[in-house]
């Protein structure tokens, strides 16, 4: 999708599946939260800012979103998904990230939201 292109997502709906893995001495555990939101608008440097039902604003790169039906393409998709993932080591070793984030592909997506 063209950057000129972006305006065409504002207003449009976006489920954003949100995982969240602690790692500490207990072990792993893991969660994951299905959040509706709809895009309130593109920024210059491409970050679509979803606004949440409860009013709390997430931005998420336009590159990461990705039309909820495979066969739509954007930016003409009626609706819209966007997948991202945190880790959180409680007790990293020197050199360790205490946190890592990435954002999901579609599978990821599908799968986790298929799993709620």
């Amino acid at each position: 999708m063209k950057p000129e292109d972006d305006w065409a997502l504002i207003h449009k709906p976006v489920t954003l599946t949100l995982k969240v893995i602690h790692n500490d001495k207990a072990g792993e555990t893991w969660s994951v939260h299905r959040v509706e939101a709809e895009v309130a608008d593109v920024d210059a440097d491409r970050t679509a800012w979803l606004v949440t039902r409860d009013g709390i604003p997430i931005g998420v790169p336009v590159t990461q979103l990705l039309p909820r039906d495979p066969t739509e393409s954007m930016p003409h998709a009626v609706a819209y998904l966007a997948g991202h993932e945190l880790y959180r080591e409680f007790h990293p070793h020197a050199g360790e990230a205490r946190t890592t984030r990435r954002w999901l592909d579609r599978a990821e997506i599908e799968g986790l939201l298929n799993d709620l």
